[in-house]
């Protein structure tokens, strides 16, 4: 099979402030962005809230030591 390109999640925080933004490319039109506090085939993921569309930001606060993210493309 062909791998298709590589995309990212882009990570930038503040720690003195405790939070952080999520973004990703806007070419990803039609993906959610979830949350989990582990991984491995128990971990649940939940849809984490984003804010402005047009940008594809989701923005959380540190209230957990760890916290894993990932984009599901959501089918119609």
């Amino acid at each position: 099979p062909t791998l298709g390109p590589r995309q990212f999640l882009s990570v930038i925080g503040d720690p003195s402030f405790g939070d952080w933004n999520i973004s990703w490319p806007l070419n990803f039109s039609g993906y959610i962005l979830e949350s989990s506090h582990s991984l491995g085939p128990n971990a649940v993921w939940t849809e984490y809230p984003t804010v402005n569309n047009e940008a594809s930001f989701g923005t959380y606060e540190t209230e957990y030591p760890i916290r894993y993210f990932r984009l599901r493309k959501v089918t119609p």
